[in-house]
């Protein structure tokens, strides 16, 4: 994989942030006067990537990590790529958002244009 795409390999511990990565696992599932601060999963998933590309979270992979923690979420919860996109999208769309060029209601639509729910 680093060959592949570049990257940097750390045997021991990549976590760079990790007062981040406890608040990303908290924030994910909180409420504010009994709302949800990222309500619906597509916003979750958009969260989860918007936070660990844009908090460095890692020494190294924040982006390919972010955005694989958004597929991961979203299949876990029953929801499947659509059949028509391509991966140069979802590269493109993951460098656009790690470019600071999405914000997460840009990253919510994204990812509701291209997931379906898998009944």
């Amino acid at each position: 994989m680093i060959l592949r795409f570049g990257g940097s390999f750390f045997l021991n511990n990549n976590i760079q942030n990790n007062n981040g990565l406890e608040y990303l696992i908290e924030a994910v599932k909180a409420t504010v006067f009994g709302y949800e601060l990222y309500p619906g999963v597509y916003r979750k998933a958009a969260y989860y990537m918007l936070s660990i590309i844009s908090n460095h979270i890692f020494y190294d992979g924040n982006k390919r990590t972010g955005m694989g923690a958004a597929l991961v979420f979203l299949i876990k919860n029953n929801f499947e790529l659509k059949s028509t996109l391509e991966l140069s999208e979802i590269i493109e769309f993951t460098f656009s958002v790690a470019r600071g060029e999405e914000n997460i209601d840009d990253m919510e639509a994204w990812f509701t244009n291209n997931f379906t729910f898998a009944s």
